[in-house]
């Protein structure tokens, strides 16, 4: 399977990347392919304007698909990487993350399978993110910044969309993030669009309907997973909206 590219040339140079990466997938371009004149021609490739790094993944993605269908359940694993461009100056298409070289922030969903000894499904998404003027220098007031549609944050509810898209109903994903994925808007998202996920706890929030805080309730309970705990509303102190603590069911 091909990415839909518009051009036959560039489906044609397509599978000679492929051919010549798939042999050390381990390596950089310029040790894959030693020769320049090769190389040129895969920078090339990457820098044309009607190659969107997007489309090259979709073949991937379509495969990953078929297997989460035919698993019917998986684990959908969300997380984020800085990718650093070690040596080179600051670009400004690319812009930094800390000031101190090129650098991007890529946001990760990889589906995983469910049982005794879980094993890769495949990519589902990849999302990149830039900071083109460099990093924050002060920090904003977060009442400017609560409400603003382009934050770095959205980047968790809007993949775990993407990937339902995808699927659309075919099979179930349990979406897994780690303490970066406690964020009430991301929470209260994936409440309101009934998706099934896992987050570990960075807050230790006030919940609704009980006495005290989350770790008060689960302390006296170390035996129960927190997913069996769907008595547990979390409290937003703006609002007083109640939603279900981490979740799976």
């Amino acid at each position: 399977m091909l990415p839909p590219l518009p051009d036959v040339r560039l489906r044609r140079r397509f599978r000679r990347i492929v051919a010549a990466v798939s042999k050390a997938p381990g390596r950089s371009f310029p040790q894959a392919l030693p020769d320049s004149a090769d190389l040129e021609a895969v920078y090339r490739f990457l820098s044309n304007e009607r190659v969107d790094w997007q489309q090259l993944l979709e073949p991937e993605v379509a495969q990953t698909l078929g297997r989460i269908v035919a698993a019917a359940m998986c684990y959908a694993i969300h997380d984020s990487s800085s990718m650093m461009m070690t040596g080179e100056s600051l670009r400004g298409d690319v812009g930094s993350l800390d000031g101190y070289g090129a650098s991007f922030l890529a946001h990760f969903c990889l589906a995983v399978s469910v049982g005794p000894v879980p094993g890769p499904l495949g990519l589902l998404g990849i999302d990149a993110l830039f900071r083109p003027d460099g990093p924050r220098r002060k920090q904003p007031d977060w009442t400017d910044v609560y409400h603003r549609d382009d934050k770095e944050s959205l980047r968790w509810p809007r993949m775990v969309e993407r990937v339902e898209a995808l699927v659309a109903g075919r099979a179930s994903l349990i979406h897994l993030m780690d303490s970066e994925g406690d964020d009430f808007a991301l929470l209260s998202s994936l409440v309101t669009h009934s998706r099934r996920f896992v987050i570990r706890a960075r807050q230790n929030r006030a919940l609704a309907g009980h006495a005290g805080q989350l770790v008060d309730v689960l302390r006296p309970h170390p035996q129960e997973l927190p997913a069996a705990r769907d008595d547990i509303h979390l409290a937003d102190r703006a609002t007083g909206f109640g939603i279900p603590s981490l979740r799976v069911d």
